[in-house]
């Protein structure tokens, strides 16, 4: 992460590149969410939304990676691909529909997992 730039606003680039990433490779969905989790990882403790942004390409590779299941390259993509139409369709530019968006994905709470 370069330091002069702030956290917040280095999580919306670094969301978008692998939202722009997954939209123009699909089939590399996995790979670009772990990709994005590296990125994000020195964001967690000092980005508002970065362990739910964290939480989010994690959980989205489990859904091809973790052997409890679904272990579905399909569902990894169709969700992944999923998450970043929708990143790439909120106005990051405002607090508001981030926060909205990473509620949404919250893998905790969010209702996209539903």
């Amino acid at each position: 992460m370069e330091s002069s730039v702030e956290p917040d606003a280095y999580l919306v680039l670094a969301m978008t590149e692998a939202a722009q990433r997954v939209l123009s490779d699909p089939a590399a969905t996995y790979r670009i969410a772990h990709d994005a989790m590296a990125e994000l990882l020195p964001l967690v403790p000092t980005a508002r939304h970065g362990g739910v942004a964290y939480s989010m390409w994690g959980s989205l590779a489990d859904l091809q990676g973790d052997p409890r299941g679904p272990q579905s390259e399909r569902e990894c993509i169709l969700r992944t691909r999923l998450a970043a139409e929708e990143w790439l369709a909120t106005d990051s530019s405002r607090h508001e529909p981030v926060a909205a968006y990473f509620a949404r994905w919250d893998t905790r709470t969010g209702p996209a997992w539903d």
